[in-house]
């Protein structure tokens, strides 16, 4: 591995912390910064913003959505080291899992899938998939989950 690999790696793994600061402490436009201006970023299966513009009002409507939930609390995302593939110069991929708690327990758990460009020096998520995997019945986002048939 060459330093310009080692760089980028710490670079993408900065941005996947700071992202799950920003999310739990409910920083939506931080959290926005952290995409790129054209984007995907699909929290859930229809909740989807295309660009920075469109995270924040969208980010904050979740916010709602968990603030009004009873007895819901905190929430802390825990999330697996990342696998970061470096693709080529100014690209990379990640992958993690994470389980997100609150004040009964584990409430909601699944999947982030991540492409990430480097623009003047900082790891920006293209696009960052969000793929919910469980959740408790009491979940805000239960509904969220796919149907089984």
């Amino acid at each position: 591995m060459d330093t310009s690999e080692l760089a980028a790696r710490v670079g993408v793994m900065k941005t996947l912390a700071q992202y799950g600061r920003f999310v739990d402490t409910g920083q939506a436009q931080r959290l926005a910064e952290l995409f790129t201006d054209v984007t995907e970023y699909r929290m859930a299966p229809d909740v989807v913003a295309r660009s920075r513009a469109e995270i924040v009002p969208k980010v904050e409507s979740l916010k709602d959505l968990f603030a009004t939930a009873a007895g819901f609390g905190r929430i802390r995302h825990h999330v697996t080291p990342a696998v970061i593939d470096v693709l080529e110069t100014g690209r990379a991929r990640a992958f993690s899992y994470f389980a997100a708690y609150a004040a009964a327990g584990v409430d909601h758990w699944g999947s982030y899938r991540d492409e990430l460009v480097e623009i003047d020096g900082d790891w920006l998520f293209a696009s960052r998939i969000v793929t919910l995997e469980g959740a408790q019945s009491t979940s805000p986002v239960h509904s969220f989950l796919p149907r089984q048939v």
